[in-house]
């Protein structure tokens, strides 16, 4: 089995974040995954509203951070270090505005 990972925790701290908005809108919690997967199959089909709920189930159990083992692994399998969102997307609009 193959992780995806990442070397940083800004994405557990943009759930915390989402957590304490919800508290204060008085949304649903983040890690209520009967009403995401509700909320979901009103706006996509059914097999992708489950198929999200087990993909938030996951990372509510593991989380998003990766240990060094895994860290290591990814780099191996990739020829380099894993990098982040906002540098793949950095990276990829530089090379879409120089074509």
């Amino acid at each position: 089995m193959l992780r995806l990972v990442t070397p940083s925790s800004s994405q557990s701290a943009t759930i915390a974040a989402r957590t304490a908005i919800s508290c204060e809108r008085r949304l649903p919690p983040v890690n209520d995954i009967d009403a995401l997967e509700a909320r979901l199959k009103g706006a996509a089909p059914a097999w992708l509203a489950f198929d999200m709920r087990l993909m938030m189930q996951r990372y509510l159990e593991d989380g998003a951070v990766a240990t060094p083992q895994q860290i290591e692994r990814t780099t191996s399998l990739l020829g380099r270090a894993p990098r982040s969102y906002r540098d793949f997307a950095a990276e990829t609009a530089s090379e879409w505005a120089n074509q």
